[in-house]
Order: C-alpha cells, then structure tokens, then sequence
C-alpha cells in the first residue's frame, strides 16, 4: 500500500547518485511499496565565512537527482520537504553569491529558505 511505509531521502548533492540507487533495488527487490520523498535541505548543510548555511542550488540539484533517478528505476517521486520561513532571512545563499550578508541570519538550529527562495525553487522544480 503506496503511503504506509514513506522513505524520507537526506543524501546531499554529493552523495544521491552514489547510495541512492542501491536502496531503490534493495527495496524494490523486496517488494516494498514504498512513497520516495526528497529532504535536499539537511544533506546540503555548509559552513561559510563561519557560518552554517546551504546552498539554494545545492537544494535544487538533489531534488531534480532524485527525481532522476527514480524515474530511471521506473518509481514515482512523492514530494518533498523544504525548511522555510516567511521571513525576510538571509540563512541559505546562492552559490554565485559574491557578497554574503548573513545580517538577516535568525535561525538558532538550522539555516531556512525565505519565502522568495522557497517560492522560487517550487516554481523551478
């Protein structure tokens, strides 16, 4: 029953190509009906100037990777998990960036996509 077990991915943009894969065999070869999920957010954690953050793009690449390689193992991907906020914040940055102004950085735990980052990634993926 597609739902009952949901797998939650957290490999990173390094990492998916590699260890993805053979879990989608192993559990496919079992028979496990499983609902494949995408959280590009904790994989992708950096440390910039001193400061924990991710990368916007970083988190786009592993959600089109996973979708990627499930539609290669013929499974369907079935959503996926953004932290954000509503917040003006400046916590997770673009690669290209050449300034980086963390002045808007609130987070306590883990660095969050503002509202227009978030916005912009669904649009894109």
């Amino acid at each position: 029953e597609y739902g009952k077990i949901t797998l939650l991915t957290r490999f990173g943009v390094d990492a998916i190509e590699e260890f993805f894969p053979p879990i989608i065999k192993a559990v496919r070869k079992n028979c496990h009906h499983v609902l494949w999920c995408c959280d590009p957010m904790h994989g992708n954690g950096r440390v910039v100037n001193g400061v924990k953050t991710r990368y916007v793009d970083d988190i786009q690449k592993e959600y089109e990777l996973f979708e990627s390689i499930l539609q290669q193992h013929h499974c369907i991907p079935g959503g996926i998990h953004l932290e954000m906020t509503p917040q003006n914040v400046t916590e997770c940055i673009k690669n290209n960036d050449s300034i980086i102004d963390f002045s808007n950085y609130q987070s306590a735990c883990d660095p969050r996509l503002n509202q227009q980052q978030a916005f912009d990634l669904i649009n894109t993926i």
